[in-house]
């Protein structure tokens, strides 16, 4: 087992078990533009504010998703959070995030620390895959993604966006951003038998582009080559 597909055989496993946490916060907000939205998330991360998980979308997987699911997300990128801890914590985590992210423009925060309100705001990020998937009725999804250093990440979304447009196919951008890039979709027909290897083509030549971003590191090099596969 390993990052992306690698296999390898386990010679040892240790487990260790945390107790839940005694606070839970999530939160979404919007942000006028990409760049906003990456800019929140470095800043967030280099503060070592401690967020348990953040996960991105753009305007095309917003939109997608509010068609899907029946949402009325307004049609922009939004970061979605979560914060775990003690009650203070927690508290103070989520209004440090409100902060930096009302500096870059962020609009409607909403959070949520009950159970089912916060199952509520992460069952639309959930729905994405399926969402993205109807765009496209009877077309495959390519995902792929990158690791790339924190300080890079705004340049490598950008990069991606502006080589998804000139490649005219439909690559919306979403998923778990501050450790990884987010992941791009791509798609194509079934039928369309030539199409299957430009968007491979598109994607091996996507992630070659970004390993010139990544620091010489294991954990860096070997998820970006990791999917290249």
């Amino acid at each position: 087992m390993g990052a992306e597909g690698t296999l390898g055989i386990i010679t040892e496993l240790s487990l260790r078990l945390h107790g839940t946490p005694e606070a839970i916060s999530a939160g979404v907000c919007a942000f006028p533009d990409l760049g906003s939205a990456v800019a929140t998330v470095q800043q967030v991360i280099q503060m070592g504010i401690p967020v348990a998980r953040i996960e991105f979308l753009d305007v095309e997987s917003t939109d997608a998703i509010n068609r899907y699911a029946g949402t009325d997300l307004p049609l922009c990128p939004h970061l979605f959070v979560e914060f775990h801890g003690s009650d203070n914590t927690v508290a103070d985590a989520a209004q440090e995030f409100a902060e930096i992210a009302d500096d870059f423009g962020a609009t409607g925060m909403e959070s949520a620390t009950r159970t089912e309100d916060r199952n509520r705001l992460w069952k639309i990020r959930h729905n994405a895959f399926y969402a993205l998937t109807a765009l496209k009725p009877g077309a495959k999804a390519m995902v792929t993604d990158i690791c790339v250093p924190i300080s890079k990440l705004a340049q490598a979304v950008e990069e991606t966006r502006a080589d998804i447009a000139a490649s005219n196919m439909l690559g919306p951008i979403l998923g778990h951003v501050g450790m990884e890039i987010s992941t791009p979709f791509c798609f194509w027909k079934t039928a369309m038998r030539k199409s299957g290897p430009r968007q491979k083509g598109w994607s091996t030549a996507w992630q070659n582009g970004h390993l010139r971003l990544a620091e010489p590191s294991p954990e860096n090099m070997g998820l970006a080559w990791g999917s290249l596969g």
